[in-house]
């Protein structure tokens, strides 16, 4: 997690329209009715205002996107509209990700507004991600060519991953579950709560989320055996000193815990959504990790129970060094750099 917060002001829009582009973008008829709605023009019109008034106020030198153009194509009707009003009132725009997910635009994108984009992996780990990424032609026709078009615009932070840990209660000797912030995937809690009734030998952490609401927190406690600790929610430190004790891990492969998955040097098995960047980021995962990739649900536990066994013994070697670990301290670096040769 960047410390923009640290940078400077943030403005932080909601994603409900956005999202609501991005669920119906499926269906282009519908898709474009909605937006041709007043409705929507309206409520597009007032983001606009929030973002310009914001940035009048503060008139910042530097203006950092995150994700979009390189991710996050629901922001297709918003975020190009203000970069062409506020271009010519602050001195650097650039995009700021993680990962990249097809946008039809970013070439076009890049190169009307952005001065240059962060992409926090090594360049070898984003080449592998695009590998594993299931492109359909028109992404590899729109948007592939962002890397070739763009190459001098294009900078390799490595990863960024906060280090700091904090003890906390566990076993000995365990399997850390965890979903990330979401609560998008009841499966893998379900996955984990009958698994560790069917293998009544092992020992469970589970990490719910923040998000997990009360009510689900509390019917996960109740199925729970004594063979499992269930966490509400734990801090980044306490997530790290858990990872970082356990023997196997089951998680969705989100960029946060695959990242520290590789810093740790944990096999996982890994049970993702279907959203296609984390199916892409697990596949590539196997080409530095143990790594075992659930892709049915009729996954028997018996057959969970053999991953389990094989990956318990494996102690990975390391296939990062420590300086493929240093994005934030390499993107700040960038930026302070850029600062200083921005002109009085």
């Amino acid at each position: 997690m960047l410390p923009f917060d640290r940078l400077g002001r943030r403005v932080i829009l909601p994603y409900s329209f956005s999202k609501m582009g991005m669920i119906v973008d499926r269906y282009p008829k519908l898709h474009d009715r909605i937006l041709s709605t007043t409705w929507a023009q309206n409520v597009l019109a007032r983001r606009l205002d929030v973002i310009l008034s914001e940035l009048e106020e503060f008139a910042p030198d530097l203006l950092i996107t995150e994700y979009y153009p390189m991710g996050d194509a629901f922001w297709t009707n918003e975020v190009p509209v203000f970069l062409k009003r506020i271009r010519s009132k602050v001195k650097r725009i650039f995009c700021s990700c993680g990962y990249v997910s097809p946008v039809d635009e970013a070439v076009e994108v890049i190169d009307k507004f952005y001065d240059a984009v962060f992409i926090h992996s090594p360049q070898r780990f984003l080449e592998a991600y695009l590998r594993c990424f299931r492109f359909d032609d028109r992404d590899r026709e729109k948007f592939m060519p962002v890397f070739d078009v763009h190459r001098e615009k294009i900078r390799y932070t490595g990863f960024v991953i906060d280090k700091e840990e904090e003890e906390i209660e566990t076993w000995d000797e365990y399997i850390l579950v965890s979903r990330g912030g979401g609560v998008i995937n009841r499966k893998i809690i379900s996955l984990a709560l009958g698994f560790s009734k069917y293998r009544k030998d092992l020992k469970f952490v589970i990490v719910l989320g923040p998000s997990t609401p009360e009510s689900e927190v509390n019917e996960v406690k109740e199925l729970a055996g004594e063979n499992v600790i269930v966490y509400h929610y734990v801090s980044r430190p306490q997530f790290n000193y858990l990872l970082k004790n356990c023997r196997v891990s089951l998680n969705m492969s989100g960029y946060n815990t695959s990242t520290k998955l590789l810093y740790y040097r944990k096999p996982a098995i890994i049970y993702p959504l279907d959203a296609v960047e984390q199916v892409a980021r697990a596949k590539c995962l196997t080409e530095f990790l143990p790594i075992r990739i659930i892709v049915e649900s009729s996954l028997s536990f018996r057959k969970l129970g053999e991953w389990v066994e094989e990956l318990w013994e494996i102690k990975p070697s390391s296939v990062f060094s420590e300086s493929d670990f240093q994005g934030e301290k390499d993107f700040l670096r960038a930026l302070q750099y850029e600062l200083q040769a921005i002109p009085e």
